[in-house]
């Protein structure tokens, strides 16, 4: 028992490290992560995901071959980022408990279940705790304020890099991060915060888009996916007849050619995009693989094709925007975990994969009993209320509430508490599936802001009215 209030704290983390790669080693790789491979392997980088993860992967397998190596990479930032986190926030207040949280938090099983998945979904995580760590040390260290400052825009701009509608996550922390540049915590320095973080978010995103492209060889026009869904939920939820019509002739000829209206609203399944491409007589026409469409992507289509179907995106949500929400709805449904589906919520063994990447994923795809084990009961766990992301959310929600009324002086955890239903409002306008990997980052956001509220004494008693200084 002694152990318990002499451990040096920063042991657990380096315990909790060694456990991950224990449990998670080689890392999984499903079938998008492979053609990430194959694209890093070869400097042929298509846009369908991150490019600049893509060039990384390529980079890190010339170093060690298959996925172990950017396991090490993603463990190592993970814990990296959280070990920052809790010497920023924790050292001084709560050393050992603040540890004992934030390690525990790691092991939760819907955190655990696809840390180990070579996905820019986990690496966007691990630069959201260090993006989380940099603007808590910007807000409580006076002394460290500009580094922590120039960390936290890195940061943003790496959880950028991974995925672009991590721009709805970063923008509370960015207004936090603003805030702690600002003299006063008032309602007009509260303004000119919202208004700085809009302005930084943008502009990192800009930033992030720019680099992207400039990496990227092949460019698939990937956000059409969530066009053509969009459209398709639109037209479906729209009563048979004109107005079905009007939005169907706007999509362009390859994907309508010999195709009605009746057959996309009889296709369309909120719960997987790809639905309206599927069955025996399928709504839209298939464009060049469309099961591997990150191989393919839109490029069949021409400029002026792709931006008919922009159109017609634009069109579905100014001109039926009944409809449209309707489809949204019923997604985020899905996506949310309100239905019982959920998409991959434990990665511990490679899915099935076509013949020809077969050969590339064999030599990676041994599974140990351990991770076999713990697999099906993640599985298992995964029926179950605590492992839904609308559980999350509304943990978040009750927390901010809590804040709210009583902690106001939490400045690092309110930002943490609103990025989790930003991140779910990014996902209510473009997720496609309910894949789990969306919804990873809310669950350590969510624990990281109950940690800061739970295991921290409370820096003031009351709040007063005039302005805090920082």
């Amino acid at each position: 028992m002694k152990f318990l209030t002499t451990f040096p704290p920063t042991l657990l983390f380096v315990i909790g490290w060694g456990c991950y790669l224990l449990l998670l080693f080689p890392g999984f790789m499903t079938i998008d992560t492979v053609h990430q491979l194959l694209e890093g392997r070869s400097g042929e980088i298509g846009d369908w995901h991150s490019p600049v993860m893509t060039w990384f992967f390529g980079a890190v397998d010339g170093l060690y071959s298959g996925p172990g190596g950017m396991l090490v990479a993603q463990v190592s930032l993970i814990w990296g980022a959280l070990w920052l986190f809790y010497r920023v926030g924790f050292a001084d207040s709560a050393p050992r408990l603040g540890a004992v949280f934030l390690v525990a938090l790691m092991f939760y099983p819907a955190v655990l279940g696809v840390a180990g998945a070579i996905w820019k979904d986990i690496l966007m995580a691990g630069f959201a705790v260090l993006l989380a760590g940099a603007v808590m040390g910007a807000i409580e260290k006076p002394a460290l304020k500009w580094h922590m400052t120039i960390l936290a825009l890195v940061a943003a701009v790496l959880v950028l890099l991974m995925r672009l509608n991590g721009i709805f996550l970063i923008f509370p922390l960015m207004v936090a991060l603003s805030l702690a540049h600002l003299p006063s915590r008032g309602g007009f320095a509260m303004l000119c915060a919202i208004l700085a973080g809009a302005a930084i978010s943008i502009g990192l995103a800009l930033s992030a888009m720019a680099v992207n492209e400039k990496v990227a060889t092949r460019h698939l026009h990937s956000i059409l996916s969530v066009a053509i869904f969009d459209v398709s939920g639109t037209v479906a939820n729209l009563p048979s007849g004109a107005r079905q019509e009007a939005l169907f002739v706007q999509l362009p000829n390859p994907l309508t050619q010999g195709r009605s209206t009746a057959q996309l609203a009889a296709t369309y399944n909120a719960r997987d995009w790809q639905s309206v491409f599927k069955g025996d007589a399928p709504g839209l026409n298939d464009l060049q693989q469309f099961q591997t469409t990150f191989v393919a992507g839109y490029a069949s289509l021409t400029p002026s094709e792709r931006d008919a179907l922009m159109g017609a995106w634009v069109a579905a949500i100014m001109t039926e925007p009944k409809a449209y929400l309707t489809h949204r709805a019923d997604v985020f449904g899905w996506v949310s975990g309100f239905r019982r589906y959920q998409w991959q919520p434990a990665i511990f063994d490679p899915a099935a994969y076509p013949a020809e990447l077969q050969a590339i994923v064999a030599p990676f795809s041994q599974q140990t009993n351990l991770q076999a084990g713990l697999e099906r009961l993640f599985w298992k766990l995964s029926n179950y209320a605590p492992y839904k992301p609308w559980f999350c959310l509304l943990a978040a929600i009750l927390l901010l509430t809590y804040l709210l009324a009583r902690r106001r002086d939490e400045i690092a955890a309110f930002a943490l508490c609103l990025a989790v239903p930003a991140h779910m409002f990014g996902l209510f306008l473009f997720a496609p599936t309910p894949d789990f990997r969306y919804s990873h980052v809310i669950f350590i956001l969510t624990g990281l802001a109950f940690a800061l509220t739970l295991c921290r004494p409370r820096q003031r008693t009351e709040q007063t009215s005039k302005p805090q200084p920082l």
